[in-house]
Formats: structure tokens, sequence, C-alpha cells
């Protein structure tokens, strides 16, 4: 029976004008400027979207709960759909590299994004968080060759599952033991070296009764004992690998000969050139450490036995990757020498304001802008190292000129170089690291003027995605 029929169609009417009213209540509570902001970021491509919906939810806008897991679970949705899968690490390079500028560090990876999401919704609604994080694809991590310094940081991944194992388990799915099969289920997903060092710090970071411990461990030895990958992947949490592994020497039987084996296995495969810098009598960083804890532990070897030189000897050399300078070309040294002289002209110190508004300082700036003006992206190695010379000049011009028409103008040429990439460049988070540099300068300026006036020319923006990060920070 339908509830009109039950109280009378007249009473029914004045339940459902009743009911229209506190929605239309609840509607009114979300505020005019936030629904924009919301609308605006749904027309960027997902990972701008979903880093902004995640910014709104966690910001004091932000007064209901339901709208807040709302926005939350949209941008776990949204970030799925994100253009790089997880975030990287690149080693042994300069941050101003080619390779170091398309994998900075922006959180608008898949996985990044993601696990943001999980967390945020942990403080609300904890269930909610673990199914989030069951949705999560776990990142299939491919063999990075030795001519790449990039490597995959997934420790976003764990360090959120060890968050939920504490946090989101009822009293009755941790009698059925739920919480243990869900560590198993991440120990058993490991199939990278990528993988190794973040599962044990997970391992490490739960609270765990001696035999739950010991169960776990065991676990995560027969994976160990099958695993293996490329030098490259191998390499970036070598340093790491011994001191993660050390509180379970004593208290697993099974773990440390799969631990000693792994280490065998991958130092004595192909290795890249940059690992194999090392005496002849030397061992690799992670056969020593091993042995020196092992020697601390169990003085006589008679359970750990020592990783030896001939176990430690490389099967071959697989090259390393391209030193990279982006400031070589003829026209970028110009332009980096101007730049020197623009900021401190040879005193040892940066100008001040006022010697920043002399004659001689504008004649430089103006011979400046002259080299800037013919600067083709063939003279340039790459389109990819041409963005970044370009917008590196051009903010630094924008934070140097003195208040004023002229600082303007600098801004201005900023934002349109920016607004003229944004189309012919494919990774997007490159292009954003060459944004995120100016808003990061609004963000620590000492003086609100300076925010205020740095945030206000990018919010004129004619590209979208600028123009909301400004607002977004204004707010």
């Amino acid at each position: 029976m339908s509830v009109c029929r039950r109280i009378g169609n007249f009473r029914c009417l004045g339940l459902v004008l009743c009911l229209a009213h506190v929605s239309g209540a609840q509607d009114n509570r979300r505020p005019t400027e936030v629904l924009a902001l919301i609308d605006r970021a749904r027309t960027l491509p997902p990972e701008f979207a979903a880093d902004v919906l995640l910014r709104l939810s966690a910001s004091k806008l932000m007064h209901q709960t339901s709208w807040k897991q709302e926005l939350i679970e949209e941008a776990f949705a949204s970030g799925a759909h994100a253009q790089l899968p997880y975030r990287q690490t690149v080693y042994g390079l300069a941050t101003d590299s080619r390779y170091n500028q398309e994998v900075s560090h922006n959180d608008l990876e898949i996985l990044t994004l993601q696990t943001r999401a999980v967390d945020a919704m942990l403080s609300i609604d904890p269930a909610k968080a673990l199914g989030l994080f069951e949705q999560i694809v776990p990142p299939e991590i491919p063999a990075a060759r030795c001519e790449s310094p990039a490597t995959p940081d997934v420790s976003a991944y764990y360090e959120t599952a060890a968050k939920l194992f504490d946090r989101a388990f009822t009293t009755p799915r941790r009698k059925r033991e739920d919480d243990m099969h869900f560590l198993k289920l991440r120990i058993s997903e490991m199939q990278s070296p990528a993988h190794v060092v973040p599962a044990l710090k997970m391992l490490f970071a739960v609270q765990l009764t001696p035999a739950q411990r010991q169960e776990l461990m065991a676990s995560f030895a027969v994976t160990l004992d099958h695993l293996s990958g490329s030098d490259r992947l191998y390499q970036s949490t070598e340093t790491l690998l011994v001191p993660a592994a050390l509180p379970e020497w004593h208290e697993t039987p099974l773990f440390v000969p799969a631990l000693r084996a792994y280490i065998v296995r991958q130092i004595s495969g192909p290795r890249c050139s940059d690992s194999l810098k090392l005496r002849p009598d030397q061992l690799p960083l992670s056969a020593a450490s091993f042995n020196k804890l092992a020697s601390l532990l169990d003085p006589h070897a008679e359970q750990y036995k020592a990783i030896t030189l001939d176990e430690a000897r490389a099967a071959s050399d697989d090259g390393t990757y391209a030193v990279q300078f982006p400031w070589h070309s003829a026209r970028a040294k110009q332009v980096l020498q101007a730049l020197q002289w623009l900021n401190h002209g040879g005193t040892g110190r940066s100008f001040t304001p006022s010697e920043r508004s002399s004659v001689e300082w504008n004649a430089h700036y103006l011979e400046t802008r002259k080299l800037i003006e013919g600067w083709r992206e063939d003279e340039e190695e790459s389109p990819e190292d041409y963005l970044f010379l370009v917008s590196e000049t051009l903010s630094t011009l924008a934070s140097l000129v003195p208040p004023g028409p002229a600082r303007d103008n600098a801004m201005g040429n900023y934002r349109t170089f920016l607004e003229t990439r944004y189309a012919v460049t494919e990774n997007r988070n490159l292009w954003f690291t060459q944004v995120n540099r100016m808003l990061k300068a609004a963000v620590h300026a000492e003086d609100s003027k300076e925010r205020a006036w740095i945030l206000s020319e990018l919010s004129r923006s004619t590209n979208p995605i600028i123009a909301l990060y400004a607002k977004i920070e204004a707010l």
C-alpha cells in the first residue's frame, strides 16, 4: 500500500511539499560559490578534477559531512582516469632535468589520487574507506630499463593499507580475521622490487600480536622467495631494504633465508652501470648491509651465512641513463647568464627592489626580453626542454621585475606562454609543474599583497586549469 493511500491524498501532498522544502533547505546550505567551483572542476581533465574535489572536500568551505563524502567518492572515481599511474622518483639527475620535470610530485597520479580519497574518507566513514580501497587496481610495475632513471613509488598504497588495518575493521570482522586476510592479500599482490620495501614498512607500521606477525612474515617470505625484477627497480630501494627488514630477523625463521636469496638473485643478475661503480673487493650495499647485520646477530655464522663476492658478481652490465642538463644550447646559456645578472649582478647577493628599479637593471631586463622573444622550440633538444626553459625564464622574470605595468606584462607573458603550450604538451603533469611553480610562489609569499597579485593575475588566465587553481588558492 502506498504512503498516500495510508495517510490520504491531501496529507500526502503536504508531506511531499514538506520533504521538498527540507531538500531545498539542504541545497541552500551548499554555498553557490562552492557549487560553481565544483562545476568548473568537473570540466577539467580527470586528474585535475579529482585533485580540486579533494581539496574542496578538505577545506573550511565544506560543512556537510554527506557533501564531503559525495565529493570524495567522485574524486576517487575521476582519479582512476588520470594520465599517470603512480608517483615516480628520479635519482642521480638535477631537478631541472626533463625526467625530473615529467614526474614532478604534483599528486596527480591514479594511485596518489585514489589513496588520497581513501585517506579523506577514513576520517568520516572507515567502512566506506575500506570499500573504496578494495576497488583500487593493485599497481602493476613494468620492468624499468637502465636507460631510464625514473622509478615507481607505490608506497602510498601500503601506507593507506596500514591505516585501514588499524582503523577500518570492526570487532566482529577482526574476530573473523578479515583484517589479517586484508594484509595477506596485499602481500600476495607483490610482484616487483618496487613493492618489497613499502610492503615491509606496512607490516611494521600496524599493531600485531607476535603470532600474527609471524604468520604474516611467513607469507611475506613465501612471496619474496619467488620475486625478482630489473636492477633499476631494485636499486631505487636497495639502501632501505635491510633496515626495513631489521625487526623480523629473530621472529620468523623463514624470512632471513628468503631475504638473503632475494638479495643474491638481484645483485647477481644484470645490473645498471651506475650500480657497478664498486671496487673489486667491495660488495653491493644491500649485501654489505645484510652481512653486517648478520655478523652482529650471529657472530659465529651458525644461522646466517654471509653473502660472498662470488655470489654478488653481476651477470652483465646493462648500461645506464644519459646525463641531462637542459641549459646547454647557445640560447639557453645566454638566457641563464642574463637571469643571473638580473638576480644579483655578480655582487654575491640578490638585488634589492630599489636596485631592480635602476636604469641599468631595466636596460639588462629589456635585453633579456629580446633574447626570449626570438627563442624557438627547435633550438632545444625536445619540446619538453623548451617548455621548461622558457616557462622557468618567464616565471623568474615575473618575480624579479618591480611592481608596476612592466611586472604585469611579465606575468602576462608567462601566463600566455603556458596557455599556448597546454594543447601541445602530451604530459599534463609536466605542463602543470610549470604552473605549480607560480602557485607555490603565491602560497609561500611573505607579503600578502604579493600573494594576492600573483593569484589575481593567474585567475585571469584563459586556461581553465590555471584560472581555477588560482581561485582555489585565493579561497
